[in-house]
C-alpha cells in the first residue's frame, strides 16, 4: 500500500515472485498479467502452489484471482491463509483444494 512493499515477478523455469512487505500502513505485494483468452491459468494436474518464504511469525493471505477489476467485483477470489514462523525460510504447499472463495478478501460461505 503506498508503495511501501516491493516485488517482482520473473520467469524461471515457472514464474518466480519476489519481495518484501512492508506492514506499516498496509502490508499487501501482487503481481498481474495478461494471459491469453480461453488460457488456462493453471494447467489441469497442478495441485497446488509451492511457496517459499521468510516469516516474520504473522499469518499471511495468499490470494489467487481471475483479474479484471478491483478486488470487489462480482467473480470471487480464491484465498488460503499461510502462516509463518518469525525469522524461519520455508517453503510452503498451498493446496488448492484449501484454496476458499472470497468477495473484497472476506471469505464467503462455500
Amino acid at each position: 500500500m503506498g508503495g511501501r512493499s516491493k516485488s517482482v515477478l520473473r520467469k524461471s523455469g515457472g514464474l518466480l515472485f519476489a519481495g518484501s512487505i512492508n506492514t506499516n500502513g498496509g502490508g499487501f505485494a501482487s503481481a498481474r498479467g495478461e494471459a491469453p483468452e480461453r488460457a488456462a491459468l493453471l494447467p489441469s494436474t497442478c495441485r497446488g502452489l509451492r511457496v517459499k518464504v521468510r516469516g516474520d511469525g504473522r499469518q499471511y493471505k495468499v490470494l489467487l484471482s481471475k483479474g479484471g477489476g478491483s478486488p470487489f467485483s462480482a467473480a470471487p477470489s480464491w484465498q488460503v491463509d499461510m502462516p509463518t514462523r518469525n525469522g524461519i525460510t520455508e517453503v510452503q504447499q498451498l493446496e488448492l483444494r484449501d484454496f476458499v472463495p472470497s468477495f473484497g478478501g472476506s471469505p464467503m460461505d462455500r
